[in-house]
């Protein structure tokens, strides 16, 4: 055998070794640095809805901040009381539905006027039953028809 042929086999199997070697060194590290990106993605947005969620509840709080004791919805929530709130057609529901809509009806327009969206006002009843949304004319659907009552989505009685 050639002298040239001594030196280079070994050479030549060092070379492949070594690129062996690096190859399953870099692609180990590319995995780790794959999954670590994948992490990051994943904690980011994970924080970006946790942040999401608290400016949400502090825009409802504070909106809801500004109706907790407006006279109005004081009195409609004592009209709305001082009947059979377990009864979905309520006449006191209904006149303070009315009440509601018709009193709050300037601020909901001023709203919507300055931000281009309405305000979804949602009051409740002690119960749970939805008294009245007011960015809708009526306040539920039963059998695909809008009517104007008291409901809640634990009602069996209702059909939906």
């Amino acid at each position: 055998m050639k002298l040239v042929w001594k030196l280079a086999i070994p050479q030549i199997c060092i070379v492949i070794c070594l690129g062996l070697i690096s190859f399953f060194v870099i692609n180990s590290l590319f995995i780790n640095l794959r999954e670590e990106h994948v992490r990051d993605v994943i904690d980011n947005r994970y924080s970006f809805i946790i942040n999401q969620i608290e400016v949400s509840s502090l825009k409802s709080i504070s909106e809801t901040s500004l109706f907790t004791q407006h006279p109005t919805v004081m009195e409609a929530y004592e009209l709305a009381l001082s009947g059979d709130i377990d009864d979905p057609y309520s006449p006191e529901s209904q006149a303070a539905r009315e009440m509601l809509r018709k009193e709050l009806s300037p601020m909901l327009e001023s709203y919507e006027g300055m931000l281009g969206e309405s305000l979804q006002l949602h009051f409740h009843l002690p119960n749970g039953f939805s008294l009245v949304r007011l960015w809708r004319e009526k306040n539920t659907r039963v059998n695909g028809e809008w009517v104007d009552i008291s409901t809640t989505c634990a009602r069996t009685d209702l059909p939906y």
